[in-house]
């Protein structure tokens, strides 16, 4: 996922954006570096939940960017979860196609 080169990523995480928990985002964080835990804790809006978006630069990644959209919990297909997700497409497809936010 981290060699190739790409425009953006689109990494999944919990609202506190903490990139040592989950194995995708652990990923993401070893190839790029700590300067992008240090730019999304800058970047991270004190209210940021479920369906919000944040954008950081792609540092030791072949992406230009990496968009980190808070989920929630699996919640056994029961609706939330993947609205959730939905919106985090089209949030992904919005920011690139307007920019780096």
């Amino acid at each position: 996922m981290y060699n190739v080169q790409v425009d953006a990523i689109v990494n999944t995480c919990n609202a506190d954006i903490d990139l040592t928990r989950g194995a995708v985002s652990q990923a993401i964080l070893e190839a790029a570096g700590h300067d992008m835990q240090d730019e999304c804790n800058i970047k991270r809006p004190v209210n940021f939940g479920p369906g919000d978006m944040i954008s950081t630069r792609g540092f030791g990644l072949k992406a230009k960017f990496v968009y980190h959209g808070a989920v929630k919990a699996w919640d056994s297909g029961m609706g939330r979860s993947e609205q959730v997700g939905l919106t985090l497409i089209g949030l992904s497809y919005f920011y690139g196609n307007v920019g780096d936010s």
